[in-house]
């Protein structure tokens, strides 16, 4: 599914947050970090759209299409 809108702003800021302190730090434990924070949450986005799917169905779907995952 394609998202599009205007994003999760909560995940927005977190990601903005945590890409500053990596290129702040300028260290490669940084961007390890940096880097597990983007994998695990994008495996908390996944289940938690499967689970919204199964909640809200159709109403949820349209949401998706008009509002973006992370970015807007």
């Amino acid at each position: 599914m394609r998202h599009k809108g205007d994003g999760n702003p909560m995940l927005s800021g977190s990601f903005i947050y945590y890409a500053g302190v990596c290129f702040w730090l300028w260290t490669w434990q940084s961007l390890l970090v940096f880097m597990a924070f983007i994998a695990i949450m994008m495996l908390q986005v996944l289940s938690e759209e499967k689970r919204l799917r199964s909640d809200f169905g159709e109403e949820y779907e349209a949401y998706c299409r008009r509002t973006g995952r992370f970015w807007p």
